[in-house]
């Protein structure tokens, strides 16, 4: 009887041991099928929900440059007569040549405000059944969002994409009312350009493709990711696999109608060597179970759940810090071990792509400070480099001084020479301008137009009048010829001077419209001069 009982109580404990087992088996695959593995595939959706944002603030970066030259072109004089009255020599000067090569265009135009088109320039990439189509789009543009020539008009742009030949292609109408920006409303200047995937893919090291929505059927798979993406949100994920993820999106069109499918493809290699190392990990762990039972129950705490445990901590604490730069520290030579390290590369590489993103950024945003055309600070640069000066010499009590500059006659010189020319002209004027400043506080900045503006921290009127005197020296000893300048027959500026010493009783465009009164009264003495606030012209 004893025997038989101490040979039950045994195949107890071997039923106990094995059972005991299976549950910790169990509880294994528990944590990693819902913990570890959920977190690998939703840092993997985060990252390439990421790469779909980085696309869209690719493309909307182009559309931001192609309004800014279409503004250029847009707010120009002689653009605005070409539009009223058509006169040929503007197409002879402005539109000659390999006119749509040279500002990287498949598509320019000139309408009317009655939709005549006065000009039309297209590469031949662009159908011309497409051309119909996209003047028919603006001359709706011209009708439902504008005015019909009403005084005190003042329109925003128009811009997106529409499809062309069945490809995405970026597409700003800008009204055309004058370098003031104010009516009357007489046409529409209308520039386009295919998106350029292989350059975009190239800049953002990300992989993906457009595919045209507006085709009389769509396939069944097309048609499935479009119901998920209305009933779940922005995004569809595609096929899941070990190394591979998709994202869907939607691109629409300038009138907001769905045009594109955008998809990417997010690579999951090291999730995918993980999921192997995992299911290695839970083969070696039931084998190992059943061999070493007894070793097992007392140390299956010890060696799975707990690492195990740590590492689930880990992935849940990644992905809601979302701090690439942490690390398991797990120094363990083992499967687990293997696993931890696997998850540390993959951090590495999201924090690398994490840091190129953030990179790109930044240059999006120094672009977005940046003049296109002469690659000095913009207006919007200027703002705040001076709102920060500003600020600091209320501090400090010290004078801050600002030199307003224009180009004499600087019309008459696109009219004579042409926009090409007139655009070399400012890009000179803007490397002088920056090589006669030396202090890293300095700042120069593209005003408007042929309008520049200079800010000196920490000087006073002396040292503003002889970095002025210096300007106008070298830009003279350049000889830029203005045979039509009333003034002398090579280009010249005019530049007004105000110092201030902020006090805090007034804001900084005191200093602005100081500076801009010596410089009307440096236009008004005859030009290629200096005047400052403070005291007479001089030449």
């Amino acid at each position: 009887m004893s025997r038989d009982f101490l040979r039950s109580l045994e195949t107890q404990a071997v039923v106990i041991g094995i059972f005991v087992i299976l549950l910790s088996c169990l509880g294994l695959f528990s944590v990693l099928r819902y913990l570890v593995i959920p977190g690998f595939t939703h840092l993997g959706e985060q990252q390439a929900q990421q790469n779909i944002l980085r696309i869209n603030n690719g493309i909307k970066r182009e559309l931001q440059v192609l309004n800014i030259l279409a503004l250029d072109w847009a707010s120009r004089d002689d653009t605005v007569s070409f539009v009223e009255t058509g006169n040929d020599g503007y197409i002879q000067i402005n539109l000659a040549g390999d006119i749509l090569e040279n500002l990287d265009l498949h598509y320019l135009q000139f309408l009317t405000l009655s939709g005549e088109s006065r000009w039309l320039g297209r590469s031949s990439l662009v159908p011309f059944e497409d051309v119909a189509t996209i003047t028919a789009l603006n001359r709706n543009l011209l009708q439902s969002q504008f005015s019909s020539g009403d005084e005190g008009v003042n329109p925003a742009v128009s811009s997106g994409v529409v499809a062309v030949a069945d490809k995405p292609f970026l597409l700003s109408a800008y009204p055309v009312v004058g370098s003031t920006e104010e009516g009357p409303l007489l046409g529409m200047l209308l520039m386009g350009k295919f998106v350029d995937i292989d350059e975009l893919q190239e800049r953002l090291l990300i992989s993906f493709s457009f595919e045209y929505l507006a085709r009389s059927k769509l396939d069944s798979d097309t048609a499935d990711i479009l119901r998920q993406i209305h009933t779940s949100s922005s995004y569809s994920i595609g096929k899941k696999e070990k190394d591979t993820l998709v994202m869907h999106s939607i691109v629409e069109d300038i009138t907001g109608k769905e045009a594109f499918l955008l998809s990417t493809n997010y690579p999951r290699h090291i999730s995918g060597q993980a999921l192997d190392l995992i299911e290695e990990a839970m083969a070696f762990s039931i084998v190992g179970a059943l061999v070493l039972i007894a070793m097992l129950l007392l140390w299956l705490n010890r060696i799975i759940f707990t690492p195990v445990q740590k590492l689930t901590v880990h992935v849940r604490s990644v992905i809601k810090s979302q701090d690439y730069g942490s690390r398991t520290c797990m120094d363990r030579k083992d499967e687990i071990g293997i696993l931890a390290r696997t998850f540390d590369r993959l951090l590495v590489q999201m924090g690398s792509q994490t840091m190129a993103l953030l990179e790109a950024n930044k240059m999006l945003e120094k672009s977005s400070l940046t003049d296109a055309l002469t690659g000095i600070a913009n207006r919007r640069q200027l703002d705040l480099s001076l709102e920060q000066a500003w600020q600091h010499h209320i501090r400090e009590h010290e004078p801050l001084t600002m030199i307003m500059c224009d180009i004499d006659h600087f019309k008459l010189y696109n009219d004579t020479y042409g926009h090409d020319r007139g655009d070399t002209c400012l890009k000179i004027v803007s490397r002088m301008l920056s090589g006669a400043l030396h202090r890293p506080s300095d700042v120069v900045s593209r005003y408007g137009g042929e309008e520049f503006v200079l800010l000196l921290p920490n000087t006073n009127t002396a040292g503003g009048e002889l970095v002025a005197a210096n300007i106008s020296k070298a830009l003279f000893d350049q000889q830029i010829e203005h045979s039509a300048s009333p003034t002398l027959s090579v280009v010249t500026i005019s530049m007004g001077i105000a110092t201030l010493i902020p006090d805090g009783k007034e804001d900084r465009n005191a200093l602005l419209k100081a500076a801009d009164q010596a410089l009307y009264a440096a236009k008004e003495g005859g030009r290629n001069q200096v005047c400052c606030s403070s005291h007479a012209c001089v030449r």
